[in-house]
Protein backbone atom coordinates (compact mmCIF):
# COMPACT_ATOMS: atom_id res chain seq x y z
CA UNK A 1 0.00 0.00 0.00
CA UNK A 2 1.38 3.64 -0.74
CA UNK A 3 1.88 5.70 2.06
CA UNK A 4 3.32 9.09 3.43
CA UNK A 5 6.71 8.55 4.62
CA UNK A 6 9.53 11.18 6.20
CA UNK A 7 12.55 9.91 5.54
CA UNK A 8 15.68 11.39 7.86
CA UNK A 9 19.60 10.46 8.22
CA UNK A 10 21.43 12.25 10.75
CA UNK A 11 25.12 14.00 9.76
CA UNK A 12 27.83 12.85 11.29
CA UNK A 13 26.42 9.81 13.07
CA UNK A 14 29.37 7.51 12.56
CA UNK A 15 32.06 10.30 13.20
CA UNK A 16 30.03 10.72 16.61
CA UNK A 17 29.90 7.21 17.52
CA UNK A 18 33.59 6.63 16.72
CA UNK A 19 34.82 9.85 19.19
CA UNK A 20 32.41 9.45 22.12
CA UNK A 21 32.65 6.73 24.75
CA UNK A 22 29.37 4.06 25.53
CA UNK A 23 28.23 6.57 28.23
CA UNK A 24 28.02 9.49 26.16
CA UNK A 25 26.58 7.61 23.30
CA UNK A 26 23.66 6.67 25.79
CA UNK A 27 22.99 10.07 26.59
CA UNK A 28 22.88 11.51 22.98
CA UNK A 29 20.54 8.59 22.08
CA UNK A 30 18.34 9.42 24.73
CA UNK A 31 17.98 13.10 23.75
CA UNK A 32 17.42 11.93 20.18
CA UNK A 33 14.57 9.74 21.72
CA UNK A 34 12.95 12.59 23.49
CA UNK A 35 13.25 14.86 20.06
CA UNK A 36 11.11 12.23 18.27
CA UNK A 37 8.86 11.59 20.63
CA UNK A 38 8.09 15.51 21.41
CA UNK A 39 7.61 15.46 17.58
CA UNK A 40 4.78 12.98 17.69
CA UNK A 41 3.41 14.22 20.30
CA UNK A 42 3.11 17.78 19.18
CA UNK A 43 5.49 19.07 22.61
CA UNK A 44 2.68 18.06 24.77
CA UNK A 45 3.40 15.95 27.95
CA UNK A 46 2.14 13.98 30.63
CA UNK A 47 2.39 13.12 34.47
CA UNK A 48 3.45 9.57 34.50
CA UNK A 49 2.80 7.48 37.37
CA UNK A 50 5.93 8.31 39.12
CA UNK A 51 5.42 11.99 38.88
CA UNK A 52 7.72 13.21 35.88
CA UNK A 53 6.34 14.50 32.60
CA UNK A 54 6.55 12.50 29.22
CA UNK A 55 5.98 13.40 25.84
CA UNK A 56 2.06 12.09 25.02
CA UNK A 57 2.23 10.40 22.35
CA UNK A 58 -0.89 8.55 22.64
CA UNK A 59 -2.73 10.34 20.29
CA UNK A 60 0.39 9.59 17.29
CA UNK A 61 -1.25 7.27 14.21
CA UNK A 62 2.41 7.26 13.07
CA UNK A 63 4.74 4.52 13.03
CA UNK A 64 7.79 5.57 13.82
CA UNK A 65 11.69 3.43 13.62
CA UNK A 66 14.94 4.28 14.93
CA UNK A 67 17.86 2.52 13.75
CA UNK A 68 21.13 3.89 13.76
CA UNK A 69 21.32 7.06 12.03
CA UNK A 70 17.89 7.04 9.98
CA UNK A 71 14.69 7.97 11.99
CA UNK A 72 11.11 6.88 9.67
CA UNK A 73 7.93 8.04 10.26
CA UNK A 74 5.37 6.22 8.16
CA UNK A 75 1.15 6.88 8.11
CA UNK A 76 -1.35 3.96 8.46
CA UNK A 77 -3.04 5.58 5.02
CA UNK A 78 -2.98 8.04 2.83
CA UNK A 79 -5.74 10.24 3.47
CA UNK A 80 -5.05 14.35 4.24
CA UNK A 81 -5.30 13.85 7.80
CA UNK A 82 -2.22 11.35 7.56
CA UNK A 83 -0.67 14.28 5.64
CA UNK A 84 -1.56 17.11 8.04
CA UNK A 85 -0.33 14.66 10.46
CA UNK A 86 3.20 13.47 9.29
CA UNK A 87 3.90 17.07 7.64
CA UNK A 88 3.60 18.04 11.10
CA UNK A 89 5.45 15.94 13.20
CA UNK A 90 8.73 15.96 10.15
CA UNK A 91 8.58 19.60 10.77
CA UNK A 92 9.00 19.80 14.24
CA UNK A 93 11.57 16.80 14.37
CA UNK A 94 13.31 18.08 11.23
CA UNK A 95 13.44 22.44 13.22
CA UNK A 96 14.39 21.25 16.52
CA UNK A 97 16.99 18.61 14.90
CA UNK A 98 19.18 21.06 13.27
CA UNK A 99 18.89 23.71 15.65
CA UNK A 100 19.69 22.10 18.41
CA UNK A 101 20.25 18.39 18.59
CA UNK A 102 21.73 16.42 15.33
CA UNK A 103 21.91 17.79 11.65
CA UNK A 104 19.19 15.95 9.61
CA UNK A 105 18.65 15.77 6.00
CA UNK A 106 15.69 14.02 5.09
CA UNK A 107 12.85 13.62 2.67
CA UNK A 108 8.83 13.18 2.47
CA UNK A 109 7.76 11.20 -0.55
CA UNK A 110 4.17 9.37 -1.05
CA UNK A 111 4.92 5.84 -2.59
CA UNK A 112 4.97 1.74 -1.35
CA UNK A 113 6.25 0.70 2.03
CA UNK A 114 5.86 -2.56 4.04
CA UNK A 115 6.21 -2.14 7.48
CA UNK A 116 6.22 -6.28 9.61
CA UNK A 117 7.77 -5.59 13.70
CA UNK A 118 8.08 -8.70 14.87
CA UNK A 119 9.59 -9.83 18.40
CA UNK A 120 10.17 -13.18 20.41
CA UNK A 121 12.25 -14.30 22.88
CA UNK A 122 13.32 -17.73 23.54
CA UNK A 123 14.28 -20.04 26.68
CA UNK A 124 17.88 -19.98 25.59
CA UNK A 125 17.70 -16.04 25.88
CA UNK A 126 18.33 -15.37 22.55
CA UNK A 127 16.37 -12.66 20.61
CA UNK A 128 14.64 -12.89 17.17
CA UNK A 129 13.98 -9.20 16.47
CA UNK A 130 12.32 -8.10 12.50
CA UNK A 131 11.71 -5.17 11.54
CA UNK A 132 11.16 -5.85 8.18
CA UNK A 133 11.07 -2.43 6.32
CA UNK A 134 11.18 -2.33 2.63
CA UNK A 135 9.48 -1.05 -0.69
CA UNK A 136 9.60 1.28 -3.45
CA UNK A 137 9.07 4.61 -1.07
CA UNK A 138 11.70 3.59 1.03
CA UNK A 139 14.51 3.40 -1.25
CA UNK A 140 13.16 6.49 -3.40
CA UNK A 141 13.12 8.80 0.14
CA UNK A 142 16.98 6.97 0.93
CA UNK A 143 18.51 8.20 -2.51
CA UNK A 144 16.31 11.80 -2.41
CA UNK A 145 17.88 12.24 0.99
CA UNK A 146 21.46 10.83 0.36
CA UNK A 147 21.52 13.08 -2.16
CA UNK A 148 21.21 16.39 -1.04
CA UNK A 149 24.41 18.54 -0.01
CA UNK A 150 22.89 20.28 3.48
CA UNK A 151 20.89 19.65 6.94
CA UNK A 152 17.38 20.21 5.43
CA UNK A 153 14.19 18.10 4.10
CA UNK A 154 12.89 18.08 0.84
CA UNK A 155 8.55 17.22 0.28
CA UNK A 156 8.95 15.39 -2.77
CA UNK A 157 6.67 15.52 -5.43
CA UNK A 158 4.66 12.61 -5.24
CA UNK A 159 3.55 13.53 -1.97
CA UNK A 160 1.99 16.86 -3.07
CA UNK A 161 0.85 15.36 -6.65
CA UNK A 162 -0.98 13.22 -4.62
CA UNK A 163 -2.48 15.18 -2.13
CA UNK A 164 -3.40 17.76 -4.79
CA UNK A 165 -5.66 15.21 -6.96
CA UNK A 166 -7.39 14.25 -3.32
CA UNK A 167 -11.48 14.62 -3.46
CA UNK A 168 -11.21 16.84 -0.41
CA UNK A 169 -12.42 19.67 0.72
CA UNK A 170 -9.23 20.81 2.50
CA UNK A 171 -6.56 22.42 0.44
CA UNK A 172 -3.13 21.79 0.17
CA UNK A 173 -1.24 25.59 -0.30
CA UNK A 174 -2.31 26.11 3.80
CA UNK A 175 -0.99 23.27 4.62
CA UNK A 176 2.29 24.02 2.59
CA UNK A 177 2.56 27.93 3.31
CA UNK A 178 2.42 26.55 6.77
CA UNK A 179 5.33 24.28 6.95
CA UNK A 180 6.99 24.67 3.80
CA UNK A 181 8.79 27.10 1.51
CA UNK A 182 10.44 26.97 -2.21
CA UNK A 183 13.90 27.08 -2.52
CA UNK A 184 17.08 25.99 -4.77
CA UNK A 185 18.41 22.54 -2.94
CA UNK A 186 21.62 21.79 -3.28
CA UNK A 187 22.75 18.30 -4.43
CA UNK A 188 25.90 16.26 -4.17
CA UNK A 189 26.59 16.16 -7.94
CA UNK A 190 26.75 20.29 -8.13
CA UNK A 191 23.34 20.87 -9.29
CA UNK A 192 20.12 23.05 -7.66
CA UNK A 193 16.66 22.45 -7.64
CA UNK A 194 13.76 24.27 -6.72
CA UNK A 195 11.95 22.17 -4.14
CA UNK A 196 9.12 22.35 -1.49
CA UNK A 197 11.65 21.81 1.72
CA UNK A 198 10.59 22.14 5.30
CA UNK A 199 11.02 25.36 7.03
CA UNK A 200 12.92 26.11 10.08
CA UNK A 201 11.00 27.88 11.96
CA UNK A 202 7.27 29.05 11.19
CA UNK A 203 7.21 32.80 12.30
CA UNK A 204 9.62 35.87 11.00
CA UNK A 205 13.37 35.85 11.59
CA UNK A 206 15.02 39.11 12.50
CA UNK A 207 18.47 39.76 11.88
CA UNK A 208 19.66 38.54 15.59
CA UNK A 209 17.47 35.37 15.71
CA UNK A 210 19.12 34.27 12.23
CA UNK A 211 23.08 34.81 13.67
CA UNK A 212 22.06 33.38 16.27
CA UNK A 213 20.40 30.55 14.24
CA UNK A 214 23.36 29.94 12.58
CA UNK A 215 26.04 29.59 15.47
CA UNK A 216 23.79 26.95 17.05
CA UNK A 217 23.61 25.25 13.75
CA UNK A 218 27.25 26.03 12.88
CA UNK A 219 27.85 24.75 17.18
CA UNK A 220 25.40 21.54 16.08
CA UNK A 221 27.89 20.25 13.35
CA UNK A 222 30.99 20.42 15.53
CA UNK A 223 28.82 19.04 19.02
CA UNK A 224 30.07 15.48 20.17
CA UNK A 225 33.64 16.04 18.64
CA UNK A 226 32.33 15.56 15.65
CA UNK A 227 34.79 17.31 12.92
CA UNK A 228 34.19 19.59 10.29
CA UNK A 229 37.26 19.50 9.02
CA UNK A 230 36.28 17.34 5.86
CA UNK A 231 35.81 19.77 2.86
CA UNK A 232 32.09 17.91 2.16
CA UNK A 233 30.90 18.41 5.76
CA UNK A 234 32.58 22.00 5.10
CA UNK A 235 30.22 22.24 2.11
CA UNK A 236 26.92 20.76 3.97
CA UNK A 237 27.47 23.71 6.78
CA UNK A 238 27.55 26.40 4.09
CA UNK A 239 24.82 25.19 2.62
CA UNK A 240 22.67 25.13 5.45
CA UNK A 241 23.83 28.43 6.56
CA UNK A 242 22.36 29.61 3.20
CA UNK A 243 18.96 28.50 3.79
CA UNK A 244 19.12 30.24 6.77
CA UNK A 245 19.86 33.83 5.12
CA UNK A 246 17.00 33.22 3.05
CA UNK A 247 14.89 33.48 5.77
CA UNK A 248 16.15 36.99 5.88
CA UNK A 249 15.70 37.85 2.45
CA UNK A 250 11.87 36.04 2.72
CA UNK A 251 11.57 39.01 5.42
CA UNK A 252 12.75 41.87 3.33
CA UNK A 253 10.64 40.32 0.50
Amino acid sequence: MKKFIAYFDFLGFSDFIEKNDSAKQHKVMRNIYLAIENALANWVSVKNHAGFYNPDISKSTLSTLNFSDTVIFITQDDSMNSFLEIMKVAFEFNSYSIRLEFPVRGCIVYDEIFFTPFNQKNQAGGVYHLTSVYGKGLVKAHIIANSQDWAGTIVEKSAIDYVNALPTNTEIEPILEEFTKRYHVPFKNGDKKEEYVLRITKGDLDDMLIENLKKNIANNFIQYNKSIEDSSVKQKLHNTLEFIESFRNEKKG
